[in-house]
């Protein structure tokens, strides 16, 4: 059974199952999947052990737990949890402002046999110095997520990846500034394994990193990179060297994409499913042709903030169906539906599409096949 609250900030503690009522819901055994999304105020460390950790081992058949943005959890709440639920593999504690370097030996603990996955993103109270022994004692660790943790840095890295580096799959080390091209280079010799590598806003690595991430990760289905210095060659040769694998692709704000990252992406990522280039505002009107026409897996493009006067024919003979994601103007949808042909930031409609105005409170569909266009407004 799996339980999912995508968004739990309004939810008042109130409406969180009472003792009496666990039993009810079958809490002790029967759900697999708890997820618990942006709790805010409505988790505190009693309520906790009133409800879903009342007593050690209470949800035993637990393997995912999140709770994102518990604001009100500290090391004790947690450690409720986790003695409740001994067979979690995968534990999302994103934003929990409470939490200490404590609670990281907490979870080594109780779980250092069995977990695969940790996200501490915005952990800000967590120093991952102090907390290197216990993430250590993690044998089966294969994803951790650090994003915006100021005391990420290059030592802690090497230390980390020296012990832990054969099984990861997935780093997502987004606003981790300290970090330079020595953290890239110890992540590609350990990590022969890794699938995913999320470097946002680390605004310090060079071309080089990604010269040691193409010879030693030739793997990588999804890598995300966002306002880096990255050059266009150093993006193309990366892309020609271990760009076969890859699935999904964000060169969000790489201002230096180019024509070079374009022809890279079109002779060797033809297996990609997602690619975002928003922000890329160097690629001309060929090159995205060349994209859509050559990657026949696509299926998402982002092209948020992109300037340029995109020209339907330049990607008409493509015959994909494509979620593109594009910068909304101040228009009403309305006016922003009332033909075919649609422009939105730039960028024209190719033959066969689902568009999403995402920040809108509807979604439109527009569909050409076979000369037949069609419009359909969903609310």
């Amino acid at each position: 059974m799996w339980w999912f609250l995508f968004d739990a900030y309004h939810l008042p503690e109130s409406k969180i199952v009472l003792s009496d009522d666990a039993n009810r819901f079958g809490l002790e055994w029967r759900n697999q999947v708890l997820q618990l999304g942006f709790c805010g105020r409505c988790l505190p460390d009693y309520l906790l052990c009133d409800t879903l950790a009342r007593s050690a081992d209470s949800l035993p058949a637990l393997t995912t737990l999140s709770v994102r943005g518990a604001c009100r959890l500290s090391d004790v709440g947690l450690n409720s949890l986790v003695s409740s639920a001994p067979a979690l593999r995968s534990l999302d504690l994103t934003e929990c402002s409470l939490l200490t370097s404590s609670s990281i030996y907490i979870i080594a603990n109780s779980l250092g046999l069995n977990l695969r996955k940790l996200y501490l993103d915005h952990c800000l109270s967590i120093d991952v110095m102090l907390i290197l022994p216990a993430l250590e004692k993690l044998e089966q660790l294969e994803v951790l997520s650090l994003v915006g943790i100021e005391t990420v840095c290059n030592e802690f890295i090497r230390e980390f990846i020296s012990i832990r580096g054969h099984n990861m799959k997935e780093l997502i080390l987004a606003d981790c500034v300290k970090l330079t091209d020595s953290s890239l280079k110890i992540i590609a010799e350990k990590c022969p394994g890794l699938c995913t590598i999320d470097l946002g806003n680390l605004c310090k690595l060079t071309d080089s990193s990604l010269g040691y991430l193409a010879n030693g990760c030739r793997g990588i289905q999804r890598l995300r990179l966002c306002r880096n210095p990255f050059s266009d060659n150093g993006i193309a040769a990366f892309l020609e060297t271990s760009g076969g694998c890859l699935e999904e692709l964000s060169l969000n704000n790489l201002r230096k994409v180019g024509c070079h990252t374009a022809s890279a992406i079109a002779k060797r990522s033809r297996m990609l499913r997602s690619l975002d280039i928003s922000f890329c505002r160097n690629l001309t009107n060929n090159a995205l042709g060349l994209i859509v026409d050559s990657c026949l897996s696509l299926r998402v493009l982002k092209v948020f903030g992109c300037t340029q006067d995109f020209a339907e024919e330049d990607i008409a003979e493509a015959s994909l169906e494509v979620t593109i994601l594009i910068t909304n103007q101040l228009s009403t949808i309305g006016d922003q539906i009332s033909a075919p042909g649609l422009v939105l930031g730039g960028l024209c409609s190719p033959p066969t599409m689902l568009l999403m105005l995402s920040s809108f409170d509807c979604e439109a569909t527009y569909c050409r096949r076979d000369g037949v266009v069609s419009w359909e407004e969903r609310n």
